[in-house]
């Protein structure tokens, strides 16, 4: 094996099989051709000089300063107190020059802030990768994303403001565009650290959402925080109170914790980090977006050897460099920054924790080297002198969490939970007690919440325009059936313009689910729904229901839209006071320390029998469903009433369909950058794509197993330690199979013929099948004057009604029926369309089999038609299959009906899983 160097790109490739010689190689990431010659010395081994053929002329190209030797200033630059005082919320100013830094950008509050790398725009604008990809602008797309603003620009690249047209929300959008993007192997490592940090979803952590890449620009999607960096409590020299601090430090201490115990290490914890929302939520940013791989995971020798090099320079918190920020930094880290395990972190959250309390920082110096030389030998003076407000309890746990020695400190933050606890007079071990004051504002505002006189109606209008449509049904059957069709299907144009108006303007859990699905699905998806609704109005056509649906649907819509403005809205309105002051009472409880799944439990004991509108409201969906599982177990659980518990299995439905197409495009990403990697490392391309499959199966299974143990058991009651272990030593296992092209995901026989199953008996082949049934029923209908008779049979009647009044009707509906059933048993023909005809339409079954396949298709997966096809045969064929007949109308073969019906009920019951 012989490693070479691309002397454009700096790109390191090996060679298994070489010789000595010159050649002329080409670079398979800039595609740039290169002198190179290979040697063979006196002992036997290579040696490899590499050049240019020709020095590359681009008057617009400012060299990477990444790749360039670093360069020292004579005198070495003051660290001062400006570079992280005085900048935006935004940027994170511990990685900034000291140009930049002597021109401060004032502070603004409550905007938003995002953990974004800060650095000059100069630096950011010559880091650019050589591989031609295009620099995303504000106003133009980026996948999924629309870019906003700019938010921060630095060594790693640059942050957007961003909104994810699919779920219409916007995200803080890091793009990678510097050296890491140029080094396809260590964008492999960086890539598999944010997928895992994708998987962490915790209050105190900023979530990752998504990543991709588009047009050569490597992107990563996190939560939008609302609200300051504890940087901005600490701007000029403040101080924090020594409870307030506390409480700072024990919000990220757990979540912290929980990201420890899925094996993962921050790296470079500092006030900047550390993000406070506008409820109170301290939460750490950038987990997984910042951390160098173990040194056991890096093969290449070079990289090692290069973030040696590299650390000594001013550049502080680049990808390959002495990884955290000095003011900060664990005295190992700045030794050897890829062998430093969680202990790290604890050390750098006791420095965030030391200049809060003190408004200054533990360790300072002139220089780098001098600042690393006092964190890792000078004596700390603890807090308590300069402070004199600091007790001594606190001043003596920022002394144990900065141990120059990892032993001698918190050896997890499980052991550093309690004491911070035990500060603030609280505990997670035991049941949340509340204060009497806070209980008693909590019921009072739940009593005001539910107590809103329009919410009462919600329930009543909804029910009174399904029978109202109903009757109105009935009545205006006996002048117009198709207009009677209409009016049945009015209250379901009402909940779909209801459903559409509120989603747009509430964004709900529902709506977005919904629109994340259709964003998600492919054009295949979405022609194989507009050939089925294009089915749809072309039947609705041929027997004159369009005039009739169109009006309809506009009166329903129109319907749905009034009770969303009419209703809605002021129950919104006159509810807007006590969540607000439910707000500010959580918010309080949140700055003493209470953990956020204490407060839950106390939101929805003391909310009241009707808390679940309420607690949604405040924590959304999915901790409602989380929080009504938990209370469930309980008495108190069991006996209160559900609110709108349909929605459960609708969203199910959702999230079931949603999850493997999620999955199926992060693995193509990783898959996608694997394999860049791999190539970049010399292996053969069929060796590499089937490796790259592999490693990507092992990333998404290793991000599937920290989801499953966070389900499983509360982190609280696992062995830190050993959790910690067994995740990181299970995710080494799987890389290392997978890159010996041994890892094989276990599969049995059904999950390997999943994907055609569903392809081939999946929702879209029932809907589409139940359309075309549908379809040509009413064609055989038409052809043998079915639709005629029953519109004279409703048009005498009326006739009779206009004559005789009700007495007539009587008179006349004996023998109107009398004639309709005549019309019905008549002999006819099969639809004419060779062989078509005689097999599916020749009677009224098909349009109920039609029905069967097209109610069944609201539930995804293969499972449902092991249910509803069979019910369609049998509603077809009943008669063949030897099912005798119950009634005397030849159109209508009505066990089978019956039977067809039951079986499709069953599968609604028992065909809804297909995994």
């Amino acid at each position: 094996m012989l490693k070479i160097v691309c002397p454009a790109c700096q790109n390191s490739m090996t060679l298994s099989q070489f010789k000595p010689g010159k050649f002329t190689p080409t670079c398979k990431v800039c595609q740039t051709k290169f002198h190179l010659l290979i040697a063979q010395k006196t002992d036997g081994t290579f040696a490899c000089k590499s050049g240019l053929l020709a020095p590359p002329v681009s008057p617009t190209t400012t060299p990477d300063p990444v790749k360039q030797p670093a360069v020292r200033s004579s005198a070495p630059a003051k660290f001062d107190e400006t570079r992280e005082t005085n900048l935006s919320p935004a940027t994170n100013s511990d990685n900034l020059d000291a140009t930049q830094a002597s021109q401060p950008t004032p502070i603004k509050k409550n905007s938003p802030t995002i953990a974004a790398t800060g650095n000059t725009q100069a630096e950011s604008s010559a880091a650019r990768t050589s591989t031609g990809a295009q620099d995303p602008q504000v106003g133009g797309n980026l996948g999924p994303y629309r870019l906003l603003k700019l938010l921060g620009q630095g060594g790693m690249g640059s942050v957007f403001l961003a909104k994810q047209t699919s779920l219409d929300r916007n995200v803080a959008l890091k793009v990678i565009r510097t050296k890491l993007a140029d080094r396809p192997a260590m964008m492999a490592r960086f890539t598999r650290e944010a997928y895992a940090a994708a998987q962490l979803v915790h209050p105190n952590v900023v979530q990752v959402y998504d990543m991709g890449d588009d047009r050569g620009n490597c992107f990563f999607s996190m939560e939008l925080v609302q609200g300051s960096s504890l940087a901005d409590y600490v701007a000029d020299g403040k101080k924090v109170d020594p409870e307030q601090a506390a409480s700072f430090v024990l919000h990220a201490a757990r979540g912290l914790a929980f990201a420890h115990n899925a094996g993962m290490v921050h790296r470079d914890i500092k006030p900047a980090n550390l993000l406070v929302d506008a409820s109170g939520i301290v939460k750490v940013a950038d987990l997984g977006l910042v951390k160098v791989p173990d040194q056991a995971d890096i093969e290449d020798r070079d990289e090692v050897d290069e973030m040696s090099a590299l650390s000594a320079s001013k550049e502080l918190t680049r990808f390959g460099t002495a990884v955290g920020t000095p003011y900060y930094m664990a005295p190992e880290q700045a030794r050897n920054s890829v062998t430093v395990d969680h202990r790290a972190d604890i050390y750098s959250l006791g420095c965030t924790f030391y200049v809060l309390l003190t408004g200054q920082k533990p360790f300072e110096g002139n220089s780098f080297q001098e600042v690393v030389s006092k964190h890792s030998s000078a004596p700390l003076v603890v807090p308590s002198r300069l402070v004199a407000r600091v007790p001594e309890s606190l001043s003596a746990i920022v002394a144990k969490m900065m141990a120059k020695d990892p032993a001698d400190r918190y050896q997890s933050m499980q052991d550093l939970i309690p004491d911070l606890e035990k500060f603030l007079g609280i505990s997670s071990t035991v049941a949340f007690t509340p204060e009497e004051q806070d209980a008693e504002l909590l019921e009072r505002q739940a009593a005001q919440f539910n107590n809103v006189s329009l919410a009462r109606l919600r329930a009543v209008l909804p029910l009174a325009l399904i029978v109202g449509s109903f009757l109105i049904a009935a009545l205006t059957l006996f002048f117009s059936w198709r207009w009677a069709s209409g009016f049945f299907v009015l209250p379901v144009f009402a909940c779909a313009g209801y459903f559409l108006i509120a989603g747009l303007r509430e964004n709900s859990n529902l709506f977005a689910k919904s629109r994340e699905l259709v964003f998600r699905s492919g054009f295949i998806s979405w022609f194989k729904w507009l050939a089925a609704a294009t089915l749809l109005l072309v039947a609705s056509m041929l027997v004159g229901l369009f005039l009739p649906w169109f009006v309809c649907g506009l009166v329903g819509i129109g319907l749905g839209a009034a009770y969303y403005f009419l209703i809605d809205k002021p129950i919104h309105q006159a509810r807007i006071a006590p969540v607000r002051n439910i707000e500010k009472l959580l918010r309080k409880l949140r700055l003493k320390g209470m953990e956020e799944s204490s407060l839950q439990l106390f939101v929805a004991k003391y909310g009241g029998k009707t808390w679940e509108e309420m607690f949604e409201t405040l924590f959304g969906y999915p901790a409602k469903r989380r929080m009504r599982d938990e209370l469930i177990k309980s008495e108190i659980g069991k006996s209160r009433p559900k609110f709108w518990p349909w929605r459960d299995r609708i969203n199910d439905g959702l999230e079931s369909r949603i999850a493997p197409l999620v999955e199926a495009r992060e693995k193509q990403h990783l898959q996608k950058v694997e394999l860049a990697g791999l190539q970049a490392d010399g292996v053969a391309p069929a060796e590499a794509k089937e490796r790259a499959a592999q490693m990507a199966e092992a990333i998404v299974d290793h991000g599937d197993s920290i989801r499953v143990a966070a389900l499983q058991q509360r982190i609280a009651e696992l062995d830190p330690e050993a959790q910690r272990m067994k995740q990181r030593l299970k995710v080494k296992q799987m890389l290392a199979e997978a890159r010996s092209g041994q890892y094989r995901k276990p599969q049995s026989l059904l999950q390997k013929i999943k994907p055609v199953l569903n392809l081939a008996l999946g929702s879209y082949t029932r809907f589409l099948l139940g359309c075309l049934l549908i379809v040509g029923c009413l064609l055989w209908a038409r052809q043998e004057n079915f639709l005629e008779a029953v519109q004279k049979t409703a048009t005498e009647a009326q006739q009779a009604i206009q004559s005789g009044g009700i007495e007539g009707a009587r008179a006349v509906t004996s023998q109107q029926f009398s004639s309709l059933t005549e019309a019905l048993n008549r002999d006819s023909s099969p639809l004419a369309i060779p062989l078509i005809g005689d097999l599916f339409f020749f009677n009224f079954n098909a349009l109920i089999a039609g029905l069967i396949l097209l109610s069944s298709s609201i539930v995804f997966g293969w499972r449902m038609s092991i249910f509803a096809i069979p019910a369609a045969a049998i509603a077809l064929w009943g008669a063949g299959f030897g099912i005798p007949d119950i009634q005397p109308i030849r159109s209508v073969h009505a066990l089978s009906a019956v039977i067809a019906v039951a079986m499709v009920v069953a599968g609604f019951l028992f065909g809804r899983s297909d995994s």
